[in-house]
């Protein structure tokens, strides 16, 4: 009463100008309004980091070079009115971060932050769990004190040990999906306190029924006798629980496989012609429909059994020739890899010889002592360095030589072998065309003649026609368009298959021949260079030194 009297007999005393002035001063600082909403920068980044100052961020402050985002591990934004998570994606080795007490909505562009381990988004206005995809490190997430209203999303956080979502909308027990959390199998500490669905007798011994896995609820030790009397209070919808589980995983496990083949399959350069997959993908419903006119399945049949089995075989033959070729690959690197011990070890040897040699004349030079004679013997190591030199290099020339020629050879070998396979594909599917233009005149023909039939009265009245099959036999100039568009169709499928087959064959040489020649220039690049410039550098440290009791020393 007395805060409302000073306000009005202010308010009475001052100016309109200045009564707003001051309205908005109140406002400002009693109730927090008026604020300006931060956002993540450079300039708050670097602020945090200096003020916070973490060990491993210390060290690298103290140092000339200063410290940089990839090395801070920890970061707190806490109460700065952060509105969106943004500027943050270079801190890439960030293991905790601190966003929570702010004016946050939506979880986003975190996805560069992969080494996250703790994650506070705590006491915002988050209203769905998302964006946390990336995050597959993850062990500790709060996100208490939010809008959530579902526990969604997180499927990928598969360490997720500590997960915090209390006092959030969470409305009921059997609308929040407490059993999506039963995934995450190292989950051992869930707090749920300040959601709506606390408020339900059951919801302790539901919870801890359905997570068995769990030390600490709401913060709260779980005794061991509250788990046994939950596991029997639900021990029915458990047991719906866990076949549910268990077909889901053995769905899962059936896709798994279904991808493997189908990357094998891709590999050999064979996609999609397993099974019936390629069949079914070509076949017009223009065609489809007809089944229904007398003659049609005993065509559609017998071919869709020779279909599959033309494109089954060119499956097969398809793995069997990528073996082929990865045996030649292994074949052709294993001989690389010889080649270069072979060398390595020639060059290793002609060091060792140098060696030797070097130590004989560093002995006669000190059985001479110092003088012509010394220098003549300085002289002659010097010549055999540059000798040693000269053979290392001729070495590595003559062997990327040699690589090459034995690229060459490969890769005609590897031509070869693919030429097979490219034949058996041409022919495959030169006999699917063929395959498909005779089923369509056959089509055609069954189709002229229920037409004639009808137009003579003689069509069979059983025959239970839908509207699609209908339209395709309304008269011969509809049958005989919708059967050449689908005939184009089903031609058009065989030769995009075709060329899928054939371009895939073409970049795998292509990948494989530019890999190799790549890789074996590198290696040169490498060998050469090291080799000139490790003997030049004895060579100019030994004219720079023209003493021979350089030589006397260890280096």
């Amino acid at each position: 009463f007395v805060f409302v009297f000073v306000f009005g007999w202010l308010l009475a005393c001052l100016s309109l100008c200045d009564s707003i002035s001051l309205v908005a001063a109140v406002m400002t600082t009693l109730l927090g309004f008026g604020e300006k909403i931060a956002v993540i920068n450079d300039e708050v980044l670097e602020e945090a980091i200096k003020s916070q100052a973490p060990e491993k961020v210390s060290s690298y402050a103290e140092s000339e070079s200063g410290a940089t985002h990839r090395d801070i591990v920890t970061l707190n934004l806490s109460f700065r009115k952060i509105l969106k998570i943004e500027n943050i994606w270079s801190l890439t080795s960030l293991t905790k971060l601190q966003l929570d007490s702010n004016l946050i909505e939506v979880i986003e562009n975190l996805d560069s932050l992969v080494n996250l381990e703790w994650l506070d988004l705590s006491f915002n206005h988050i209203e769905v769990l998302e964006g946390l995809d990336k995050l597959t490190k993850l062990k500790d997430l709060s996100v208490h004190h939010n809008q959530i209203s579902n526990i969604e999303n997180l499927d990928n956080l598969t360490e997720l040990e500590v997960l915090s979502i209390g006092d959030n909308q969470l409305q009921s027990l059997e609308d929040a999906p407490i059993a999506y959390l039963r995934r995450f199998q190292k989950l051992r500490c869930l707090n749920l306190a300040g959601n709506p669905l606390c408020s339900d007798v059951h919801y302790e011994s539901f919870v801890v029924a359905h997570l068995s896995n769990l030390k600490f609820l709401d913060y709260r030790r779980v005794a061991d006798d509250l788990k046994k009397a939950a596991v029997v209070e639900y021990q029915d919808k458990l047991e719906v629980i866990l076949a549910m589980e268990k077909h889901e995983e053995e769905e899962k496990l059936k896709q798994r496989e279904e991808a493997a083949k189908e990357q094998e399959n891709l590999n050999a350069c064979v996609p999609g012609l397993q099974g019936d997959v390629f069949y079914n993908s070509i076949i017009s419903p223009s065609v489809s429909v007809l089944c229904i006119l007398p003659g049609v399945p005993e065509l559609m049949e017998p071919y869709k059994n020779k279909f599959v089995d033309k494109t089954t075989s060119l499956q097969k033959f398809g793995l069997e020739q990528a073996k082929i070729r990865y045996e030649e690959k292994m074949e052709l690197d294993e001989a690389l890899q010889n080649g270069i011990r072979a060398v390595s070890d020639e060059g290793a040897n002609m060091v060792a010889e140098f060696i030797t040699r070097k130590q004989e004349l560093l002995s006669s030079i000190s059985d001479f002592g110092l003088g012509a004679m010394a220098d003549e013997k300085l002289s002659e190591l010097i010549e055999e360095l540059e000798l040693l030199r000269d053979s290392l290099l001729e070495q590595e020339v003559d062997f990327f030589s040699e690589v090459e020629q034995t690229l060459g050879s490969f890769e005609r070998n590897y031509q070869e072998i693919l030429s097979k396979f490219v034949e058996q594909v041409q022919t495959t599917f030169s006999d699917l065309r063929e395959m498909e233009e005779e089923l369509i005149n056959e089509v055609t023909t069954i189709g002229t003649q229920y037409i004639d039939s009808v137009s003579k009265g003689e069509a069979d009245d059983s025959l239970e026609l839908s509207d699609a099959a209908h339209e395709v036999v309304r008269d011969k100039t509809a049958l005989s368009s919708a059967m050449a568009t689908a005939h184009d169709n089903h031609i058009a499928e065989i030769d995009n298959k075709e060329d899928e087959i054939l371009a895939l064959l073409k970049k795998e040489i292509t990948t494989i021949m530019e890999t190799l020649h790549a890789n074996q220039v590198e290696h040169f690049k490498i060998s050469f260079v090291t080799s000139h410039f490790l003997l030049s550098l004895i060579l100019s440290l030994l004219f720079s030194h023209p003493s021979p009791t350089f030589f006397l020393s260890p280096c």
